[in-house]
């Protein structure tokens, strides 16, 4: 049996690295901007609704930046059955950890 002889280009390597500068670094990029976007929007939105009016947040089409910013759902859902209260409780037990 004959051994395959592989032929080794200067041009491959530098023609790889060429492309691979070309569509890769840019690929990279747009996948990872794709890929934050996809896990921030959902963070951002749960935060903003927590600050917007109730009005804001059933409106159709949505908006994404509330234009009152309010705290009453924050107070609203902390004195709910004493969940602020509870939260105050475990508080110096979860923040004193040695």
């Amino acid at each position: 049996m004959m051994a395959k002889k592989h032929r080794i280009d200067a041009n491959d390597s530098m023609v790889h690295e060429i492309l691979g500068n070309v569509w890769g670094r840019p690929f990279r990029i747009v996948f990872t901007a794709v890929l934050m976007l996809l896990v921030l929007f959902p963070l951002y939105w749960l935060f903003s609704s927590a600050f917007k009016i109730r009005a804001e947040y059933l409106a159709n089409p949505p908006l994404l930046i509330p234009h009152v910013f309010t705290m009453e759902n924050i107070k609203t859902v902390l004195s709910m059955n004493g969940l602020g209260r509870q939260f105050m409780n475990s508080n110096p037990f979860g923040s004193n950890y040695r």
